[in-house]
């Protein structure tokens, strides 16, 4: 990636019976695993969904 170049990322949580979904990754230096949601967005890419009643936010990150 290109320095000081915004990146966008759209994030969706996906939730079913109290479990989230999360891609897991590994961190050589700390030497642990850490999970993250998931999510990207193309260049020249709207943030337009249409929807038939307006997203819940439970959480803002």
């Amino acid at each position: 990636m290109k320095p000081n170049v915004i990146r966008p990322i759209a994030i969706c949580v996906f939730r079913h019976d109290g479990r989230i979904l999360a891609a897991e990754g590994y961190d050589p230096i700390k030497e642990q695993a850490f999970y993250r949601l998931i999510g990207s967005q193309s260049f020249g890419q709207l943030n337009l969904i249409p929807m038939s009643k307006p997203p819940t936010v439970i959480d803002e990150i």
